[in-house]
């Protein structure tokens, strides 16, 4: 079986702010099937991980059983004064 998860978004700091996502997915149990990331910080240099978009992953599930669906999309913004987490949401 074959399962898609779009990501879409923007990712944007001030005053030299962070901001970060995180997706992990799995079909079936057991490990993560997709794992992507990616992180915005000016003061590095601006974006890096993977872009936003459609992940997919191939799994072998049995039939006739049930294969529970386990998605976490996580998102984090955080103040480049003193770290502290700032406005933002995922």
């Amino acid at each position: 079986m074959t399962f898609r998860i779009l990501v879409a978004g923007t990712l944007n700091v001030i005053d030299n702010g962070q901001s970060s996502w995180q997706l992990h997915a799995d079909l079936g149990g057991g490990s993560f099937d997709i794992n992507a990331s990616g992180n915005t910080n000016p003061a590095l240099g601006g974006y890096s991980g993977d872009p936003f978009g459609v992940y997919t992953a191939t799994v072998t599930v049995q039939l006739g059983s049930v294969a529970p669906l386990d998605v976490e999309l996580s998102g984090t913004a955080r103040d480049g004064l003193c770290g502290q987490p700032g406005a933002g949401g995922a």
